[in-house]
């Protein structure tokens, strides 16, 4: 019922997540990811190359508590699954090898995304334009690219 751009694009991006996911179906992450990358692909179809637009920034979040999806879309946009070292460490019952060091696995202990990197022990790692990032209810992450499927990330 909404008028501004982000309710419009917030819109398409549930209609696409119900087209992805099918009637009756709870969206997954790979429904994400693939209505997130629709949603871009068909604004910018709309919006780029007209008059006074070069392009649309469309650097876009979307949760709904068990999965997060992120796209670069001209914004800087950074996240992190690790830390240098924790400050928690010796006292943390949830640490493992994956909260200092790149997960082999995909699945992380923690999984933050930010406008820009944040002081503190977390490594930051920057998303390029059409970039796409996401993480599920068991902390599995992925990545993609507007242009591409998805692909786990390991």
């Amino acid at each position: 019922m909404g008028d501004t751009d982000s309710e419009v694009v917030f819109f398409v991006f549930l209609s696409e997540l119900a087209r992805a996911a099918g009637a009756g179906v709870r969206p997954e992450l790979p429904h994400a990811m693939a209505a997130l990358r629709s949603t871009v692909k068909r604004v910018r179809e709309l919006c780029d190359g007209r008059p006074g637009i070069d392009a649309a920034l469309l650097t876009l979040m979307a949760t709904d508590g068990e999965n997060l999806v992120a796209t670069h879309g001209g914004k800087e946009l950074y996240f992190s699954t690790y830390k240098t070292r924790c400050s928690d460490r010796e006292h943390c019952p949830s640490l493992s090898p994956v909260c200092e060091a790149p997960s082999a696995s995909g699945i992380v202990n923690h999984f933050i995304v930010s406008s820009e990197p944040l002081q503190g022990e977390n490594v930051w790692l920057p998303l390029s334009p059409g970039d796409i990032v996401g993480v599920d209810r068991r902390m599995q992450i992925s990545t993609s690219h507007v242009d591409r499927t998805a692909l786990p990330l390991a």
